[in-house]
């Protein structure tokens, strides 16, 4: 990987406020234009980390990208919530934007726990 491609990398993920304290991770889009959710519902396409490519339809006014191939989709909302989804099924509320540790430290080592991540965004922030 070049300089600049890391560079890039590292840019998107800060405006996309990813961030990561005493080994948890924070969803903080400070920097995040309202232009670039979506207007209409479309196909998010990634790899899990089976390597096996899945589809999420996404609906209007949310964005999607992966952490550790664990799809993360920013939702405009009025509340300020997260759910986790687990493979059993499962699904983990927690408010405000910050998962917990345990959750966190599944998703870093990759173990196939957690299959999706909802953040649900004050909406007024983005307009």
């Amino acid at each position: 990987m070049t300089g600049q491609v890391k560079e890039d990398l590292l840019c998107r993920a800060g405006e996309l406020g990813v961030r990561v304290k005493d080994g948890t991770l924070f969803f903080e889009p400070v920097l995040l234009r309202g232009e670039e959710f979506l207007d209409q519902g479309k196909s998010f396409y990634f790899f899990d980390i089976n390597q096996k490519k899945n589809e999420i339809l996404l609906l209007p006014k949310s964005l999607a990208f992966t952490i550790c191939q664990v799809p993360v989709i920013y939702q405009k909302s009025d509340e300020s919530v997260t759910e986790v989804y687990a493979v059993d099924g499962c699904v983990t509320h927690l408010k405000g934007n910050q998962l917990d540790k345990k959750i966190s430290q599944a998703i870093f080592s990759r173990k196939g726990e957690y299959v999706k991540i909802i953040v649900y965004l004050d909406s007024e922030k983005f307009n």
